[in-house]
């Protein structure tokens, strides 16, 4: 809310937060039941959907995939962003997630995508390519980061990590930026 979010920004979470804590009880159900329990040590066993990693808020007030239909098994907004090794200009090793950390939006542009400028956002903005050029550039030699995103487009990743917007129109940053999709958004929760 400090960085200008409109009061409707709010009004969001129990549109996102409501599936994925139906989900939850669900799971949480089923590690309690009979049927998983270990005969030997009257433990029961958790499965990796215990860990939330597939957690998706897809089809949420605050996901937007602006790119042309998008694949099912690719990333979409609304997925965690994945993490992935590239070096900056001077060949440091620089993880995508170590980029993700603190309060901020962090805005990744493929390959040759225009980016928008961003003037008092809370915006960090990174072009992942085969080149070092600029000093916003992140090195992606060995193609984690494209394979993972894609080798074209931008991805804005919300401060927690997920994808809130996918798209190869800067203007579409600047617009979720703005939160004017925040309207629409907020009556659809209520």
């Amino acid at each position: 809310m400090r960085h200008n979010a409109p009061p409707e920004l709010l009004d969001t979470y129990h549109a996102e937060r409501q599936q994925v804590a139906a989900d939850l009880l669900q799971r949480s159900s089923g590690i309690l039941s009979r049927d998983q329990e270990d005969s030997r040590t009257g433990w029961t066993r958790r499965g990796d959907d215990t860990l939330q990693l597939d957690l998706t808020y897809r089809g949420g007030p605050l996901a937007i995939d602006r790119r042309p239909t998008p694949a099912d098994d690719a990333l979409q907004a609304g997925d965690r962003a994945p993490d992935a090794p590239c070096t900056d200009t001077s060949g440091t090793l620089v993880r995508l997630f170590d980029i993700f950390r603190s309060p901020h939006f962090t805005l990744l542009a493929f390959g040759d995508t225009p980016t928008p400028r961003l003037t008092g956002k809370q915006v960090r903005t990174y072009r992942i390519h085969t080149s070092r050029t600029g000093s916003d550039t992140l090195h992606d030699t060995h193609r984690h980061a494209r394979n993972a995103y894609a080798n074209t487009g931008l991805f804005l990743i919300r401060p927690d990590g997920y994808i809130a917007l996918a798209t190869h129109d800067p203007n579409d940053v600047t617009t979720y930026l703005s939160w004017q999709h925040l309207t629409a958004a907020a009556s659809v929760g209520r």
